[in-house]
């Protein structure tokens, strides 16, 4: 018998013999949660269903407002005690088009993440259905990059192509959605580890779509601007495990390679420095991985634009967090 407070049916992915016997009612905040989950859902596939269909043309600024909005509610309800009215009268495709990634994702950054709208967007599978908007626009255009900034595949004329820029603002926001998702979330950011994708690839001259992991598929589209390499490395830097899985001397060699290609942005950098912590909690074998693949040899610290600065002579070196406490001491006694 359903209860009068909830109409709906939960699930949850802990299976008890006995939970097929009982109904739990919803307050009314997750209430609104999981009905928002469940709203976002067909706005997320329609959308992925009609980038893929070759037979449509891209999407105009016209056609991707719901999308926009939707992917603005998602941030919305992950980030807990953030304001977004600030942000109300924003054009998100002309600020896409003007931000980079990780300037991008800060406008969003919150301290503290929303676990119950974490678990419902999980549980919904509509975290699949953001990722899946990703791979989208790569799945449609393969083998072509359409983001691409590379010259030989006509990236630099794609890339600012007017008919490309609502697209890469739904790009840009779904990545952002999902960082939120996973903020501080150990068991989205697994979750997120053991998805499974649909991606093109070609066999025996034919393209065709294969599975390939979630994370697999951000190191594939990495160079592109959107917001791939800055998902990634807030991924790695908040889960010791999957740092240790993922973070390998051919990643390294891949970020050292994209920052001598397209110069020292910050979304690449951030990088090197975020694979070497977790938490605030150094990895040691990380730290000597990329001191060695990143300054030990002079040409690639030339090309990198790398330079170490010493402090002077007789002055310690301190950790930001340590400056920072002693700066906000001295603010204290001076206000005192």
């Amino acid at each position: 018998k359903l209860l009068d407070k909830s109409q709906r049916l939960v699930f949850s992915s802990k299976r008890h013999t006995a939970d097929a016997f009982t109904i739990t009612p919803l307050d009314p905040t997750s209430s609104t949660l999981l009905n928002r989950a469940i709203a976002c859902l067909p706005v997320a596939k329609q959308y992925v269903w009609g980038l893929r269909d070759h037979n449509t043309s891209l999407p105009d600024a016209k056609d991707v407002v719901d999308e926009i909005q939707m992917l603005l509610s998602i941030i919305e309800a992950c980030n807990q005690n953030f304001d977004m009215k600030a942000l109300v009268e924003t054009c998100w495709i002309t600020q896409a088009d003007e931000t980079l990634p990780a300037a991008f994702s800060k406008l969003f950054h919150a301290e503290e993440s929303n676990v119950t709208a974490q678990r419902f967007f999980r549980e919904t599978k509509l975290m699949d259905a953001i990722f899946e908007i990703t791979t989208a626009p790569y799945i449609r255009e393969y083998p072509n990059k359409p983001f691409s900034t590379d010259h030989e595949q006509g990236g630099l004329k794609k890339a600012g192509d007017p008919a490309r820029r609502p697209m890469r603002a739904v790009q840009m926001l779904a990545f952002v959605a999902l960082q939120r998702m996973f903020s501080a979330s150990e068991s989205n950011q697994m979750y997120f580890a053991a998805q499974t994708t649909q991606v093109m690839s070609s066999k025996d001259g034919q393209p065709q779509l294969i599975p390939q992991g979630w994370i697999p598929s951000l190191i594939r589209h990495l160079e592109d601007p959107l917001g791939a390499a800055v998902t990634l490395s807030d991924l790695l830097s908040t889960n010791e495990n999957l740092l240790k899985t993922y973070v390998t001397e051919d990643l390294i060699h891949s970020f050292v390679r994209m920052v001598q290609y397209m110069g020292p942005q910050p979304r690449l950098m951030n990088f090197f420095e975020k694979v070497c912590t977790v938490n605030l909690r150094p990895i040691k074998a990380n730290q000597e991985m990329v001191v060695r693949e990143v300054y030990m040899d002079p040409k690639v610290r030339d090309t990198l634009l790398i330079t170490i600065l010493c402090p002077p002579e007789g002055e310690r070196f301190k950790p930001r967090g340590v400056e920072r406490k002693q700066r906000d001491r001295s603010i204290e006694f001076n206000e005192e």
